[in-house]
């Protein structure tokens, strides 16, 4: 099954008052009163701790203040805010007026250094929000992957103000615990229309009590070109020089792992043909967590005070350097697929840069891309060490995959080509209240 963005999403049909959604929100607030003074406690003990963030003042007083009457983009995290950018370039060409509204500092940084107009956006409580409304008169509002801010999308829909929900993803872990959760579907019908990024997600969506008139199939946020071969030679060249690796060693690169990966990847590796000489680089997903499992292993922010020798594992310690090194990669592995709660993360860095990889069998965040690249040959499914450790031999002798892997990415591009402009077009456009 190849990922196929809905060129059949249709115009919005009338959507369902916003008073069936004020017993849900009567319910949310009642438990926020309720659980009020933990959260002090728990606020108090951030402050100490210097945890509240640079934004905090910004968001409580209704966010940063934008010009009115424009097209609001809400994000949460990294992720959401990277999907956002995507969203913005795209929706930009239909929009007078277009600002992204993140809610964390990491994030506001990654917008800033973007050129776009970007700002905090509301805190979550219903005056923060009223506030936000009140002064930026949005024509729109946006949420990435989760109506994450409840009093925002609530009120917005009070205040008649068009919402979408796009880039949605569910896993059947996610599906289950929307089911066991009294707000579950909740939390998703207030949005006006929901767009998944496929039809396992929109299925899994309309079986967890979201309403199945709103659910649309949209598509996949991908970036828009890939690297030239010039480009990937250079980030290889710098990698190398940088990890010390020679030109003929093959790079086995495990990208954003957890503690439940680490077992596999050790013993897969520990498998493979001495004679290969191969280099494994994890980049663990957080970066302080132990990695006890790579007892000699080299980390990239020591590797200045130490010599070659026989080394070949190195922990990228390092932030912000993952994406280029699928660059010096001959194959990856994606973290996060062993755990249904993890869901695995992105294989769009290694697809990128034409880099067949791994996947172990918990991808259900990841499910367009992944499945794609497992159809078409430039993925794997694998479940033990001795299956990775043979498919990773089989990538790092057969350079080929590599151009299967670019083909396939470069497909999935064209499929998904302004994905997210075709769901404003269609969702919200003429439909200002």
């Amino acid at each position: 099954m190849s990922v196929r963005a809905d060129h059949q999403v249709q115009a919005a049909v009338k959507s369902r008052p916003w008073i069936t959604l004020l017993p849900g929100y009567t319910l949310y607030c009642l438990i926020k009163v309720v659980a009020l003074p933990f959260s002090l406690i728990r606020e108090r003990r951030r402050r100490k701790r210097g945890m509240t963030g640079a934004g905090r003042k910004v968001r409580m007083s209704g966010g940063t203040p934008i010009a009115p009457h424009g097209t609001i983009i809400e994000a949460n995290g990294l992720g959401e805010t990277r999907v956002g950018l995507v969203a913005y370039d795209q929706i930009e060409k239909h929009s007078a007026r277009v600002a992204l509204m993140v809610q964390k500092d990491p994030a506001f940084a990654l917008g800033q250094t973007s050129g776009r107009v970007v700002g905090y956006s509301a805190a979550h409580n219903p005056f923060s929000a009223l506030l936000f409304l009140a002064k930026a008169r949005p024509r729109e509002i946006i949420f990435i992957e989760t109506c994450s801010n409840y009093h925002l999308a609530f009120w917005a829909r009070v205040c008649r103000v068009p919402t979408a929900l796009i880039s949605v993803n569910v896993s059947e872990h996610l599906a289950h615990r929307m089911r066991r959760n009294v707000l579950g579907a909740w939390r998703m019908n207030l949005a006006e229309r929901i767009y998944a990024q496929g039809e396992g997600y929109a299925q899994r969506l309309r079986q967890s009590g979201v309403w199945p008139e709103i659910v649309h199939i949209g598509g996949v946020s991908l970036p828009q070109s890939i690297p030239t071969e010039q480009e990937v030679a250079s980030l290889a060249e710098k990698w190398r020089r940088i990890l010390q690796i020679l030109p003929d060693q093959p790079v086995i690169l495990a990208g954003s792992t957890y503690e439940e990966d680490d077992a596999l990847i050790v013993q897969a590796f520990g498998r493979l043909d001495p004679a290969l000489n191969a280099i494994l680089v994890v980049a663990p997903r957080h970066l302080h967590r132990s990695m006890s499992a790579y007892p000699n292993a080299v980390h990239r922010s020591k590797l200045a005070e130490e010599h070659r020798g026989n080394r070949r594992i190195v922990i990228l310690d390092t932030s912000g350097e993952l994406g280029e090194l699928y660059a010096l990669a001959n194959v990856a592995h994606i973290g996060g697929t062993q755990s249904a709660k993890l869901g695995g993360h992105t294989p769009v860095e290694p697809l990128t840069f034409g880099v067949p990889f791994t996947t172990g069998p918990e991808y259900g965040r990841q499910e367009p891309v992944t499945l794609a690249a497992l159809q078409s040959g430039a993925a794997w499914l694998t479940c033990t060490p001795q299956e990775m450790a043979i498919h990773w031999e089989s990538a790092i002798r057969n350079p080929g995959l590599r151009h299967l892997a670019k083909q396939t990415f470069m497909k999935l591009i064209e499929e998904n080509r302004d994905v997210f402009a075709r769901m404003y077009i269609a969702a919200l456009k003429g439909r200002r209240g």
